[in-house]
């Protein structure tokens, strides 16, 4: 689970410092950088599993060849190309498998990594080509009684839970070796055979140290790497959902929406699923897998009104309804989901279930039954949206505002909590909360910049001013 993100340097992230807690919700005008979160967080992800020039083209919008890889840097106020910064601190699993399907118990579950990297350009060692290297790689772990401090969302007593370890010496550590700055890799086991001097690596690494971990003798550093792993962008695709699943396909939904009906079949929990999915469709009876033996393919089946319909004849809007009532009940559904716009396809009236449905995708509501014990790391969601309706029905508590702001040439983005919430307790001199009169503002869709009307122009809601609005009513 993430519960804190601070990025620098990272397109127009010039200096953003975030809590988070099960649910939270981003909100703001389109354009001002509410994706460029997500793409640090799915750029963490895949630095957790790719070398670094691999996880550059999988940004959103580097993906071209002629694309430089200065526009992924922001820029420092003298004009000179800024360094990116990560801080992550996040809770990972108290268990742990590697690759090789051992398993080992971690000894520090509350984690606090840094990292930061630097635009070569023109390097002569690369062919006179731009790269980019790492400046520093950190991993330490954090007390239970420090987290208890800071920790204020709801929830947070729950989350403790999984809160254990005691050392106090980094994992993960840069300094200065034989007068060479190095990467040093720590041993997590408390084998004292096992205690010799840890690998020293350069910084010229073409990968993070941390994407390098696949045994247990470094559980807790390969702990934190499952979790970045399962850091995920959800982007459901309606030709995704709507495919069949042979009998040999994975069983999980990927963050396309294809294997629903493998998915779905694993779980066993059809009734559950179709409950979820009655207080948002109208008419739904049931919902089902059916098997074809001779095809060896599953396909997932919705009654209506006393009619059986397959996924492929289903809405957008309930599919994706669908897609997300399933995961909400898989126990194998883990890690941070990220959804950008998940009202899109959905009818207004419908927005409140929604926000329920995605929320029920978070441990917040199952923690209760939950071992102290068990091994499987928290569930946590964040979404982010333009949508007034979304914004009017989520907690004050999980929301964050984005607004963009311009200093000079530098442009950035920032995000405010409300007044009188556990995230505007946490902010530090300088930040502000976000004024009521800008949420009332979005929320009724005028920009602040914009009250008065437009010459000549006739606008919808023109029809339901006060004078019109009365007139209509006297009957």
């Amino acid at each position: 689970m993430l519960t804190r993100l601070k990025v620098s340097g990272f397109k127009n992230l010039r200096s953003i410092d975030l809590r988070f807690g099960f649910f939270t919700c981003i909100a703001g005008l389109n354009g001002v950088g509410k994706s460029n979160l997500f793409d640090a967080i799915q750029f963490l992800s895949d630095l957790s599993s790719w070398p670094i020039a691999k996880a550059v083209e999988r940004v959103r919008g580097m993906s071209g060849k002629s694309v430089a890889l200065a526009s992924l840097f922001g820029f420092n106020e003298d004009g000179t190309t800024a360094q990116i910064e990560f801080l992550v601190e996040a809770i990972v699993a108290k268990k742990v498998v590697d690759e090789y399907s051992q398993e080992a118990m971690v000894t520090s579950t509350c984690l606090e990594y840094k990292l930061a990297l630097r635009l070569v350009q023109n390097d002569p060692l690369n062919r006179n080509v731009d790269r980019i290297e790492i400046v520093y790689e950190d991993l330490r772990p954090r007390s239970r009684a420090a987290v208890k401090a800071e920790w204020k969302f709801v929830g947070a007593d729950k989350a403790l839970t999984f809160v254990d370890g005691r050392r106090t010496q980094p994992f993960i550590e840069t300094k200065v070796d034989a007068g060479i700055t190095k990467i040093f890799l720590r041993s997590d086991s408390s084998d004292k055979s096992n205690s010799g001097a840890p690998p020293r690596v350069p910084l010229t690494t073409p990968r993070t140290v941390l994407s390098g971990v696949d045994s247990i003798s470094h559980a807790s550093q390969l702990a934190l790497r499952r979790e970045m792993q399962s850091w995920h962008l959800l982007q459901l695709e309606p030709s995704a959902l709507r495919e069949p699943d042979s009998y040999r396909s994975d069983s999980h939904i990927s963050v396309r929406g294809e294997h629903l009906p493998a998915a779905t079949f694993r779980i066993a929990l059809e009734a559950d699923v179709a409950t979820d999915l009655a207080k948002l469709v109208r008419g739904i009876e049931t919902v089902e897998v059916v098997n074809n033996d001779l095809l060896e393919l599953r396909t997932l089946v919705v009654t209506m009104n006393g009619t059986a319909f397959p996924a492929s004849a289903l809405s957008d809007g309930t599919l994706r309804f669908l897609a997300l009532s399933v995961m909400s009940c898989d126990p194998d559904s883990t890690g941070l989901v990220c959804m950008e716009e998940p009202e899109n396809g959905i009818h207004p009236t419908k927005i409140p279930e929604m926000i329920d449905l995605v929320k029920n995708l978070s441990d917040i509501y199952l923690l209760d039954e939950l071992n102290p014990e068990k091994s499987s790391s928290l569930r946590q969601v964040i979404i982010n949206t333009h949508s007034p309706l979304v914004v009017a029905e989520v907690d004050p508590a999980d929301l964050l505002f984005a607004q963009a702001w311009q200093q000079g040439g530098l442009r950035s983005v920032e995000y405010k909590p409300l007044l009188d919430t556990w995230r505007a307790s946490a902010l530090k001199a300088g930040e502000t909360c976000v004024y009521p009169g800008e949420i009332e503002s979005f929320l009724s869709g005028i920009p602040t910049s914009s009250f008065a009307k437009r010459k000549g122009v006739k606008r919808v809601r023109d029809l339901f001013s006060d004078a019109n609005l009365t007139q209509r009513l006297d009957f």
